[in-house]
């Protein structure tokens, strides 16, 4: 195979996987109102769980071979990065596309603690919260 005709099939390959990840995606999130529905499950938990679960798998892959590699950077560059992308990203996104509505405890407890611990991991992954050197009592 020459180097153009590599090329295309990795963007065919890239597309193809792009287009199965939409239909996973959607199967998900179908799936799992359904469930929800017949368990008379509030659809709020079941997208706290499950889903949540479902769009984290990647992130728990990438962690798992960095650790593997011991590549401890990349683990928290991913943690960091996945956390401040679905909460300012795709949240961003979603109001703008459409204004949603936050719940009150969503806006005063869970968002809050989000930013908080997106804040911790990443001043603990750049070494900025360390137990002081020399007095290891």
């Amino acid at each position: 195979m020459q180097k153009g005709e590599e090329m295309i099939f990795k963007l065919f390959m890239i597309l193809i996987g792009f287009i199965i990840l939409i239909l996973g995606a959607n199967f998900l999130v179908k799936g799992s109102r359904e469930i929800a529905r017949k368990f008379h499950i509030p659809e709020m938990l079941i997208g706290l769980s499950i889903i949540a679960l479902g769009t984290s798998a990647p992130e728990i892959i990438i962690t798992i071979t960095s650790a593997s590699k011991g590549a401890g950077d990349l683990i928290i560059g991913n943690a960091v990065g996945s956390n401040l992308c679905n909460l300012l990203l795709i949240l961003g996104l979603m109001a703008v596309i459409r204004p949603i509505k936050i719940e009150k405890e969503a806006k005063i407890i869970h968002i809050p603690i989000s930013f908080l611990a997106t804040l911790l991991v990443l001043l603990l992954g750049l070494g900025y919260l360390r137990k002081p050197k020399g007095n290891n009592k």
